[in-house]
């Protein structure tokens, strides 16, 4: 992925993204919320005869049933396969969309509108998209990446804190991953920033390259799923208590319990590691916590995609600003970093 599918813009850049192409059909779907903290959109959109779906983005309808709601839609405005979808939202509504895009007539061209920290610094790139399957996170899914993607940090004004905060595991992520000389700075850097620029350039940049090198995730792009295999089952196992997590707040125990198997597994600097987790810690990442049966993790874990057969397989830190994919990890291992994230 180049690039050139990526632009920052301003609000009237997302103005011009809502433009209908006068030779296709085009509909919105976007988050019901997001609109009515931005009804601008709605109305650029009515303005343009541009017909709209909206959508409540919760995690336990993140399924096929609410596919089953915008195939209907795309239906009832007779989408064929040259029309366009524009998609609005955060991680949960690109994925979703997308993949109910990409195989309806076998496949629509979609733009993507990023809102949250998450979607814009992570989720808009690298053409994954899914759904859950009986609970488990993303389990169908495709790779349709979107025609073009159009990053305005204004909507992160109205983002509450604990999206920010989440969405900042990905963008840290990337970081420790890649760049130790952004880890550095990121680190040190006061919480929120004041300028948000700089920061998505960064890690739209990363992944990008990541994704350019391995589109279809069968080797290098893994390694941006440090943090992810133990953060997933977390996440999973979260969605039926009364107080789920969201996508970013498990990251970041799961990136906390991968440091340390990074250490004994891969090779991480011990000092490196306890740096990651104290950072982790004075920023107060590890919160909104529900009550989980650490032992029931296990068999969300073995559901992760990147396994093979019964083994377990993490992408681990080799150093702050390496990583890499595959390392095969014994469940006593998960198990005791987990415990130890869970109650560090």
């Amino acid at each position: 992925m180049s690039d050139k599918v990526w632009q920052l813009t301003d609000r009237s850049g997302i103005e011009q993204a809502l433009h209908p192409d006068r030779t296709h059909a085009q509909v919105l779907v976007a988050d019901r919320r997001v609109c009515e903290l931005h009804p601008w959109v709605l109305q650029a959109a009515a303005d343009h005869h541009t017909a709209v779906l909206l959508l409540d983005a919760i995690e336990t309808r993140k399924t096929l049933a609410t596919c089953a709601d915008v195939w209907d839609f795309l239906s009832a405005q007779r989408m064929d396969r040259r029309g366009r979808v524009i998609v609005l939202g955060g991680g949960w509504t690109l994925d979703l969309v997308a993949f109910a895009a990409s195989v309806w007539k076998r496949g629509l061209q979609f733009d993507f509108l990023p809102t949250t920290l998450l979607a814009q610094a992570d989720a808009c790139l690298g053409g994954k998209c899914g759904v859950n399957y009986r609970g488990a996170k993303n389990q169908l899914g495709a790779f349709a990446p979107a025609r073009q993607v159009w990053v305005w940090p204004g909507f992160l004004e109205t983002l509450p804190q604990r999206e920010l905060r989440a969405g900042w595991a990905e963008v840290v992520k990337h970081a420790l991953i890649a760049d130790a000389r952004y880890w550095a700075e990121l680190s040190t850097l006061a919480w929120p920033p004041t300028d948000w620029v700089p920061v998505l350039e960064r890690s739209l940049a990363i992944k990008g390259a990541i994704v350019s090198q391995d589109p279809r995730e069968e080797g290098l792009r893994e390694v941006l799923n440090f943090g992810h295999t133990l953060g997933h089952a977390l996440e999973s196992a979260s969605l039926t208590t009364e107080n789920p997590l969201l996508h970013g707040e498990a990251i970041w125990y799961g990136m906390w319990a991968e440091s340390l198997i990074s250490e004994h597994a891969a090779g991480l600097d011990p000092a490196a590691g306890q740096a990651i987790r104290a950072y982790i810690e004075a920023q107060d990442f590890l919160v909104n916590l529900p009550v989980i049966d650490v032992d029931s993790l296990l068999d969300w874990v073995r559901q992760d995609k990147k396994n093979m057969g019964m083994r377990t397989r993490l992408s681990l830190l080799t150093a702050i600003g390496s990583a890499a994919p595959g390392y095969v990890v014994a469940d006593e291992v998960l198990t005791h970093a987990m415990r130890q994230a869970l109650c560090p």
